[in-house]
């Protein structure tokens, strides 16, 4: 479903940038608990939202909304588990 997979790529997006969703939510203007319906696919931010989650968190709208140009090199699908398996070591790189 669109609105979960929206919710991961925030996820994603904020760990790997190194925020909690109390600091995505102040640098937004919005309630940790509404980052959090957003990153549970509860609900989805509205597009303004999505273009500052995307400038602060330096990754592409197109990413956030799973839009993929078919001229891109692609990953292939990782499952979640290997997906925050590459959030932890990005995380432990970061700190080194």
């Amino acid at each position: 479903m669109i609105v979960t997979d929206i919710g991961k790529r925030i996820r994603l997006a904020r760990e790997i940038a190194g925020f909690t969703q109390e600091n995505l939510a102040e640098a937004v203007d919005v309630s940790r608990t509404a980052v959090a319906r957003w990153e549970s696919g509860d609900i989805v931010p509205n597009l303004q939202h999505i273009v500052d989650i995307a400038r602060l968190l330096n990754v592409s709208t197109d990413f956030l909304l799973g839009v993929k140009d078919s001229n891109e090199n692609t990953l292939p699908e990782l499952s979640d588990k290997a997906v925050f398996a590459l959030v932890r070591f990005i995380k432990e790189v970061k700190e080194e």
